[in-house]
């Protein structure tokens, strides 16, 4: 993920800085500095942007059964819950 892809997100959720920084656990100077490209933008947090999109919360083995879309299915790989995509 670039720092551009992160002001995309960003724009499509519709959060200003302060909002998105919420939404991932971050303090917002530290989100401000994966916006300024002068930090590495770890997997994690392009995870985190993808689930936030994908409208799911924070993981909770007893609530993601109920965070899928209707009609998709869920399978075990590797010990995790994923949504499985058409």
């Amino acid at each position: 993920m670039t720092a551009n892809d992160l002001r995309t997100w960003q724009k499509i959720m519709n959060f200003d800085n302060a909002a998105a920084a919420e939404a991932l656990g971050l303090a917002v100077d530290d989100y401000c500095d994966l916006l300024k490209g002068s930090v590495a933008i770890e997997q994690r947090t392009a995870l985190a942007c993808s689930a936030l999109a994908a409208g799911l919360g924070p993981w909770n083995s007893t609530s993601v059964r109920e965070q899928v879309p209707p009609g998709r299915q869920i399978r075990a790989k590797r010990q995790l819950l994923l949504p499985v995509h058409d």
